[in-house]
């Protein structure tokens, strides 16, 4: 048996090249995984984070509303989305089934002139409901201003709105209204003839008002100390109640 050792073998000029070259793309290789597992887990504690966080706002695509939901910075407060059959007044009072309505309220300390609330839905359908009218802390009902239906199922994406709030006048160290039914008396508490009057009132049905449009009524002339009677015949469907009492003359 030979007492030689062996030598270890260095390596030589090629496979040291070769060496470096797997060295490289091995490097290449962990930092192509490392990289991906990494966007794997951002994209993962987005998805997360993104199911767990309400919206801030309402109209990006794929968001969904929940009511109630405030618009008017606060003022108003969509209480919700419902259906309704029967005769539309917000639409010339046309009949329809399963027709799209809201329930508004005022919460404002403020007279709501005027609201367009805008609604998209899921499916793309796009909703319009017109409001006038609504004192401070009333609630309203509204309806689809082109009749139009939603399912129950159906999911809302998105509620925009273009309100006006001002102070509005009842006339009251001038006139005293009084309401039974849908019978309005006007009395004229001044010494002087009135004239050019019109009132504008709500159908007022169970505490809510009825459709977002205003009836209006002129009161003809007014003698001092009397009073007239106006038949606010549109509110059939309940009470009427006064809002605003406008002198054409101003």
């Amino acid at each position: 048996m030979s007492n030689k050792r062996r030598k270890k073998r260095t390596p030589g000029r090629k496979s040291k090249k070769a060496l470096s070259k797997i060295w490289i793309i091995s490097v290449v290789v962990a930092a192509i995984l490392i990289a991906a597992i990494a966007i794997a887990a951002a994209y993962i504690r987005k998805m997360e984070k993104s199911g767990s966080e309400k919206p801030d706002s309402a109209g990006e695509m794929g968001e969904r509303i929940t009511f109630p939901y405030e618009l008017a910075d606060g003022k108003l407060k969509v209480a919700s989305l419902f259906q309704y059959s029967g005769l539309n007044p917000d639409c010339n009072n046309e009949e329809g089934e399963d027709i799209a309505a809201l329930e508004i309220v005022n919460q404002s300390n403020e007279f709501c002139k005027s609201a367009e609330i805008h609604v998209r839905m899921e499916d793309g359908t796009e909703l319009v409901f017109r409001a006038e009218d609504i004192p401070a802390g009333r609630k309203i009902w509204v309806f689809e201003s082109g009749n139009q239906s939603v399912g129950q199922d159906d999911v809302c994406e998105e509620l925009r709105d273009n309100s006006e709030f001002e102070k509005v006048s009842l006339m009251e160290d001038q006139i005293r209204a009084s309401v039974e039914d849908t019978t309005i008396t006007i009395e004229n508490l001044t010494g002087e003839e009135i004239t050019d009057l019109t009132v504008g009132c709500h159908c007022l049905f169970e505490d809510t008002y009825f459709g977002g449009v205003t009836y209006s009524y002129p009161t003809g002339t007014i003698p001092a100390g009397g009073r007239v009677i106006v038949d606010a015949a549109d509110c059939y469907m309940g009470t009427a109640e006064v809002v605003w009492i406008s002198n054409n003359e101003e």
